[in-house]
């Protein structure tokens, strides 16, 4: 909430954040409202894909693909003014009357959304998403932990750890889900299966003859009456 996001900016503050240049944010609630109370002269924005998919909950799965090309035009524009009249000309198509609710979905950000569209190209592909900064922190989290025995120490360990995170573009092919999870179940299903071999490895096979009988082995005589 407000509160603990003001709390959070004013402990970054008393830690020496003098200013903030531009803060993409993800929706969360307060934030914003935090950020702009405590840096008067930040530029607080929403999170272009995440925008997306806040509209994208309200279409249906098989019109995804097409109501998602019918948005580009809005956060492709060149200016607020032209993103304004690609939204009305989204709302007034098939797929705004088909699914007002993504318009109403745009519409309630759209003063957080502009000041996307006041940057150049080139900015706009750093800052449309906050999912960059999430993979980074993602992959450094899942890099060895190294000793921080310093706060001298501390850039030279976080250096280390982003540095041995694995590149989405360059890393090897590994296993996907589907078949590590086919890798996991596999094995107990082989180790099962070789116990249940060698417990049931003396029981004789449905299909084996009878044994035959010995001098220690009751026989039935036949009745001749």
């Amino acid at each position: 909430g407000a509160k603990f996001w003001a709390g959070v900016c004013a402990d970054l503050a008393n830690r020496g954040i003098r200013d903030v240049l531009i803060v993409c944010c993800d929706g969360l609630t307060g934030l914003p409202e935090a950020i702009e109370a405590t840096w008067p002269n930040a530029t607080v924005q929403t999170c272009v894909v995440h925008l997306i998919r806040a509209a994208m909950r309200f279409v249906g799965y098989g019109d995804r693909k097409a109501v998602a090309a019918a948005l580009k035009p809005v956060y492709t524009a060149a200016n607020a003014e032209a993103a304004r009249r690609e939204l009305d000309a989204f709302a007034d198509s098939n797929w705004g009357k088909k699914y007002p609710h993504a318009v109403a979905t745009w519409t309630a950000a759209w003063e957080r959304f502009t000041p996307f569209l006041a940057f150049p190209p080139e900015l706009r592909r750093v800052i449309y998403t906050t999912n960059s900064i999430e993979s980074l922190t993602t992959s450094s989290g899942r890099s060895p932990r190294t000793a921080v025995t310093s706060p001298a120490t501390m850039p030279q360990s976080s250096c280390c750890g982003w540095r041995s995170a694995p590149s989405r573009t360059n890393e090897p092919a590994t296993e996907t889900g589907t078949e590590a999870r086919r890798a996991r179940t596999a094995r107990p299903k082989a180790a099962s299966s070789k116990a249940r071999s060698s417990r049931t490895g003396s029981r004789p096979s449905p299909n084996s003859r009878s044994p035959t009988p010995t001098a220690s082995t009751p026989t039935c005589k036949p009745n001749t009456k």
